[in-house]
């Protein structure tokens, strides 16, 4: 969570013009279909999305839909980044809402008490995601702000992986995607991402 997994649904979204989904129980995000993502608890297995965005090996406690997959787009994000961003998050229930002082200089205790407890979290998913999917499903792994700051390498690598093709130059894919990354990386935004 936390890593840009939902801008980039979105700018998959803008650039195909078809609604990704996403495992999570649409009881803990409704507030992200009124943000322009439709496809919450819409999964692939039942033809009804090609993209579908997942926290796996993470699981809400409300419950997601199980659904298998042909292909992976892991996307990571800077852990000085990702954690003042989740702690926001959980001490707003707000995806955009941020604090007049950073949340580490406001209750520094605090703060190291939640670095300490989620770091544990975050390690262990991202060893589950490279001994048993990255070995068993094809991977292509994005940098959030590499999508943000120079996204047309990025988004032509992405589109080529998830097409299974060495090139998507001279396409409308390509015309897209160029017209998507002239526009800047706020076209895109569902939220604001902290």
């Amino acid at each position: 969570p936390r890593t840009g997994n939902s801008f980039l649904r979105r700018v998959i979204e803008l650039i195909t013009g078809v609604y990704t989904g996403s495992d999570m129980n649409i009881n803990l995000t409704l507030h992200v279909v009124w943000g322009n993502l439709a496809g919450e608890e819409t999964v692939s297995q039942e033809n009804l999305s090609w993209v579908t965005k997942t926290h796996w090996p993470m699981e809400s406690p409300m419950g997601v839909e199980k659904f298998a997959t042909q292909k992976c787009i892991a996307i990571a994000r800077n852990p000085i980044d990702v954690l003042p961003s989740m702690s926001l998050l959980m001490n707003t229930g707000s995806h955009s809402l941020t604090s007049a002082t950073p949340i580490n200089e406001l209750d520094p205790v605090w703060w190291n008490k939640f670095v300490t407890t989620i770091t544990p979290f975050v390690e262990e998913g991202v060893k589950i995601m490279r001994e048993q999917l990255v070995p068993s499903v094809p991977t292509y792994w994005v940098r959030y702000e590499d999508l943000v700051l120079n996204p047309q390498p990025v988004l032509m690598e992405l589109f080529s992986f998830m097409l299974d093709v060495t090139s998507i130059e001279g396409t409308v894919l390509e015309k897209r995607i160029i017209d998507y990354s002239a526009k800047g990386h706020s076209a895109a935004a569902s939220y604001k991402l902290k």
